[in-house]
């Protein structure tokens, strides 16, 4: 059975217990039952790698820890900080292992709605400073090489706002609470037409997303919710079209019209085992986007610590 909805998260919730697990109706209601001063440790480690006809011909790896504090908690929200250490990057160039470091020694403040459904940025700000020193400092150490120049540059215009960080620097954090807010029932798909961010800085694109209950573990006390999505893929060609032009405008050059690119696909899919008392255990986000046979794929796995 498949339930239609236009906005993929404004589903009305009741919550008539404080069980998460319903094996009456084989369903599942992801909450944070979360109290104040409460903490989790993570790992969160991202491979990096491109595909060619079935050939990896790079491959790069960005792992890091993240403690997460529960700052407040009252009837209607929930304050909550990441603070992000111990980056370790390996494979690829120098100037991506830097930016994949951005948020060392960070912490990001944020809020939840009252089950624990991402709501919005509380130091953006601060986020946006770190961000426009770091890219600074870069723009500094590789001014020689223009072409770097320039996607730093990029880089800093796309994170000038609060809007734009939260949908494009906080992918981790998104992540973690995306199925937060939401009852689920074993066999019924939730499905909806989203929009969602534009990484070149470009209006956001239309996608078909699908969430769904794909198991439950009575014996361990959680269960695994799934989402899909899948971008609309005209307006993703005519994005990077816009995006090539721009670069080459700046490097004073005329980007081709017709960039000749076939089967241009964006795909994300994203797994979470969430324990009964409200905590993520395990989650892995898979995004890869296809064209002419190369494949860019990128995997980040957020995992629990003992």
């Amino acid at each position: 059975m498949k339930k239609t909805a236009f906005l993929l998260f404004s589903i009305v919730i009741t919550v008539i217990a404080s069980a998460q697990i319903n094996l009456k109706d084989s369903s599942v209601q992801a909450i944070g039952y979360w109290d104040k001063n409460e903490k989790q440790s993570y790992i969160i480690t991202t491979d990096k790698f491109k595909i060619r006809e079935g050939d990896t011909i790079s491959k790069s790896q960005l792992t890091y820890d993240v403690d997460i504090t529960i700052v407040d908690s009252t009837a209607n929200s929930y304050v909550i900080e990441w603070k992000y250490s111990n980056y370790r990057v390996t494979g690829g160039e120098l100037i991506r292992q830097k930016i994949d470091a951005f948020f060392q020694d960070l912490t990001i403040r944020f809020k939840t709605d009252e089950m624990g459904g991402f709501d919005e940025l509380l130091n953006w700000q601060e986020v946006r400073d770190h961000i426009k020193k770091t890219t600074t400092l870069l723009l500094q150490e590789f001014k020689n090489e223009p072409k770097l120049m320039e996607v730093m540059a990029e880089v800093g215009k796309i994170y000038n706002s609060k809007e734009n960080i939260e949908a494009l620097a906080i992918n981790d954090i998104q992540q973690f609470y995306l199925f937060y807010g939401a009852k689920y029932i074993k066999g019924e798909t939730i499905e909806a037409t989203i929009q969602v961010p534009n990484v070149m800085g470009g209006k956001p694109f239309d996608a078909d997303a699908l969430l769904y209950l794909d198991e439950i573990n009575e014996k361990d006390e959680n269960y695994i919710l799934r989402y899909e999505q899948t971008v609309d893929e005209k307006q993703l060609l005519a994005a990077v079209t816009e995006y090539v032009s721009k670069i080459a405008k700046t490097a004073g050059k005329t980007a081709p019209k017709d960039l000749g690119i076939k089967n241009l696909v964006n795909e994300l899919q994203i797994g979470s085992r969430i324990h009964d008392y409200g905590w993520v255990i395990y989650s892995v986000s898979t995004k890869k986007v296809t064209a002419e046979g190369m494949e860019n794929v990128e995997e980040r796995v957020i995992e629990i610590k003992d």
